[in-house]
């Protein structure tokens, strides 16, 4: 049973791993061109903590699309708090799972700039920080639930 739901996860963590390539690299490639790369490059990024949060809080009203991407960008990442502790076991540990995201995101933000598929933004990170520690909360709450109910069988 405890292998099924393993293998499960895996397949599942797989299939979520695919998906968010596709998101953030993918289905960006048809706006990437080499004109004025430099330029481009040197206004794509944000290095102000909760610049680009605030800015999207205080624009809320006037489009639906600053909620989507502040939303998003939490959402997003719940499936990597929640499903890292599950398929690895050396990342059962919060902040394990936490440094590794870290790493992971920083590796994804730079390789935004540099292809122009996004930008490099701090707030990006702190947004998906934010649902990777949501993610793992899950997988606190369901794997004690889990144990419990498997003490009281035993």
């Amino acid at each position: 049973m405890k292998s099924k739901l393993k293998n499960t996860a895996i397949i599942l963590f797989i299939i979520y791993s695919i998906i968010m390539i596709w998101l953030l690299f993918g289905q960006r490639m048809d706006r990437w061109t080499f004109d004025s790369y430099r330029e481009r490059l040197m206004s794509n990024y944000n290095l102000v903590p909760f610049g680009t949060i605030k800015y999207f809080i205080k624009v809320l009203n006037h489009s639906s699309f600053y909620f989507i991407n502040l939303a998003g960008n939490v959402i997003m990442f719940i499936p990597l708090g929640f499903f890292l502790p599950i398929t690895l076991n050396k990342f059962r540990a919060f902040w394990k799972t936490m440094l590794l995201s870290l790493v992971v995101l920083l590796c994804v933000e730079t390789i935004q700039l540099f292809t122009l598929l996004g930008s490099w933004d701090i707030d990006d990170i702190i947004l998906n920080l934010s649902g990777v520690a949501i993610g793992y909360l899950f997988y606190y709450i369901i794997s004690k639930l889990i144990r419990t109910r498997l003490a009281i069988r035993n």
